[in-house]
C-alpha cells in the first residue's frame, strides 16, 4: 500500500495523465483478479488455523491444499483469460483504447500471483511471526519500487514500468511463498473443503466483492463517462487517504489472530467471550 504513495512522484514524472489513469484501470483489475483467485482463504484460513493449531497433521494437510488450491485456479483463471479475455475487454472497453493484450492480461498474472502472496501474509499473521512478515513484505515492496522505477527511466509514457515492475515482484513473491509454505507443511492436497465449507467462503467471497466495488468500482465507472485523463486525477486523490488506511489495517491485523485464538479457546464459539 505505502508503494501507492512513494511512486506516485515518479508516476507523475514519467507518464502523462491518461497513461496514469490507465494504470489505475489495470491495477483495480488485477486485484479484482486476486480477489476472485482467493476465494476467500485467506479468511477461513485465518480462522480454521486456530481451529486446528492443536493437531500438526492436519493443519499441515488444510495449508498445503490451501496453496494448491490457490495455484491450480489461478492457473485456470490465466488459460480463461488468455482465451477469453480479449473479445470480453473488446466488449466492455469498445469507447476506449484499452486492449486486453499485452497490459490486461499482465494485470492478470500480477493478481493471481499477488494472490499467493497475500494469502501467505495473512497465514504468517495468523502465525504470529511479524519478522517474517514485515521483511517478506519490504522486500516485495522494494522489488516494486526499483523496477518500476527503473522501468519508468527506460520507458516513459509507458506501462512496462510500472506493470512489469509488479508482475516481477508478485513472482518472485509468490515463489517464496509457495517455497516458503511446502518447506514447513509438506505437499498434501485433500480438498479444502474438507476443512472449511463452500458457503462460509462463497459469503466471505462476497463480501470481498463488494469491499473491492466499494474501493475500485468508482474508477471504471468514470472511466465510462469521463477521458482516462480524468480517472488518472480522480485516482491521484484517491491515492492521498492511503495512509488513513495503512493505520487502520496495521492496527487491526496486529490484534485480530490473538482475537480468534481466544474465541477458539472458549467452549462456546461467539463473541461475547
Amino acid at each position: 500500500m505505502a508503494s501507492a504513495i512513494i511512486l506516485l512522484p515518479f508516476y507523475i514524472a514519467y507518464l502523462p495523465t491518461a497513461t496514469y489513469g490507465t494504470l489505475s484501470i489495470c491495477l483495480a483489475f488485477s486485484l479484482l483478479v486476486q480477489v476472485v483467485t482467493i476465494f476467500s482463504f485467506d479468511t477461513s484460513l485465518h480462522v480454521h488455523y486456530q481451529e486446528f493449531r492443536k493437531d500438526t497433521q492436519t493443519l499441515h494437510r488444510l495449508v498445503s491444499s490451501v496453496f494448491l488450491f490457490l495455484l491450480g485456479f489461478g492457473a485456470i483463471i490465466l488459460v480463461a483469460s488468455a482465451l477469453a479475455g480479449a473479445p470480453i475487454f473488446e466488449l466492455i472497453f469498445a469507447q476506449q483504447s484499452f486492449s486486453f493484450y499485452p497490459y490486461g492480461f499482465v494485470s492478470v498474472g500480477i493478481g493471481v500471483f499477488q494472490a499467493i502472496f497475500k494469502v501467505k501474509g495473512y497465514l504468517l499473521q495468523t502465525q504470529e511471526r511479524p519478522q517474517i512478515f514485515l521483511w517478506s513484505n519490504v522486500v516485495s515492496f522494494a522489488i516494486i519500487c526499483v523496477t518500476t522505477i527503473i522501468g519508468l527511466w527506460l520507458f516513459p509514457d509507458s506501462l512496462i514500468g510500472p506493470l512489469g515492475g509488479r508482475l516481477v515482484a508478485a513472482v518472485l513473491s509468490a515463489l517464496w511463498a509457495l517455497w516458503h509454505t511446502f518447506r514447513e507443511t509438506g505437499i498434501h492436497f485433500k480438498s479444502p473443503w474438507r476443512y472449511t465449507s463452500f458457503s462460509y467462503n462463497a459469503y466471505t467471497f462476497a463480501y470481498s466483492l463488494q469491499h473491492w466495488a466499494s474501493g475500485y468500482l468508482d474508477r471504471f465507472i468514470i472511466m465510462f463517462f469521463l477521458p482516462l485523463s480524468t480517472v488518472g486525477i480522480y485516482d491521484f486523490a484517491m491515492k492521498c487517504l492511503v495512509p488513513i488506511d495503512l493505520v487502520i489495517n496495521g492496527l487491526r491485523a496486529s490484534f485480530t489472530p490473538s482475537v480468534i485464538r481466544h474465541i477458539n479457546d472458549q467452549q462456546i464459539k461467539s463473541a461475547t467471550p
